[in-house]
């Protein structure tokens, strides 16, 4: 419970990058040579990682490292910051992942995974988990098309029917030449949500453009203003 605290507290400064570390017993230090009196047991192999304590069974630092290999995979390497963000208005963030990390592992081993993997591995879980919340299941769809610097394959969120598009990308004056768009249907206000981190219910387009050598970006089809990307 104190490590949850800690980590949920932590979490809500929502830094670029967020490590756990798990304690060392490097040959000639003191930790190492007095690890008796709490119970301490670690790898006897490189990099001697702790094992359990008096303090933390083997089960539960089991689940803190399934917790982290699902804080790397989606927080530090920005796969899903939008969708981690909203969860930390809504959930614990802290059991979130730790569920997500350990149904990472129970699918795919943890160094060997696609993109794509990624993606559908959160939404399967939030729709096993969160069934419900149709917004953060089209927040990791809007966190998996802006992934890519090319136009990728439609995934959890369908496009806007062909003619719609047509319609709306000659109404806006868009340049479909030298970009490419992606309009997703969705059912709150992201440019209402990114600047004021609440949720507008509604029927909105989200347009995504793509220039095919640089992360994708949003533009508001109300001012058409290219939306900043999340760091």
């Amino acid at each position: 419970e104190d490590i949850k605290y800690s980590f949920e507290e932590v979490f809500k400064l929502f830094a670029p990058e967020l490590q756990l570390g798990f304690l060392k017993f490097l040959k000639g230090t003191p930790v190492r040579d007095k690890h008796g009196q709490h119970g301490f047991v670690f790898d006897p192999h490189p990099p001697y990682q702790i094992i359990q304590s008096n303090y933390l069974s083997k089960e539960e630092l089991q689940q803190i490292v399934l917790l982290e290999h699902a804080l790397e995979i989606y927080w530090n390497k920005k796969r899903c910051i939008r969708a981690l963000k909203y969860i930390t208005q809504h959930y614990s963030i802290f059991d979130f992942l730790l569920g997500l990390g350990t149904y990472f592992c129970s699918v795919r081993e943890v160094h060997k995974y696609t993109l794509k993997d990624v993606y559908e591995i959160i939404h399967q879980y939030v729709q096993e988990n969160h069934p419900e919340d149709l917004v953060l299941q089209e927040l990791i769809a809007i966190d998996y098309y802006l992934q890519y610097k090319l136009k990728p394959q439609q995934l959890f969120l369908q496009e806007i029917p062909l003619e719609e598009k047509k319609h709306l990308t000659k109404a806006l004056c868009l340049n479909t030449i030298d970009f490419r768009y992606v309009i997703l249907p969705i059912r709150f206000n992201y440019t209402r949500y990114l600047h004021e981190n609440r949720v507008e219910e509604g029927n909105f387009p989200l347009i995504i453009q793509y220039s095919g050598n640089a992360k994708p970006v949003v533009v508001c089809p109300e001012t058409l203003e290219v939306l900043q990307p999340l760091q």
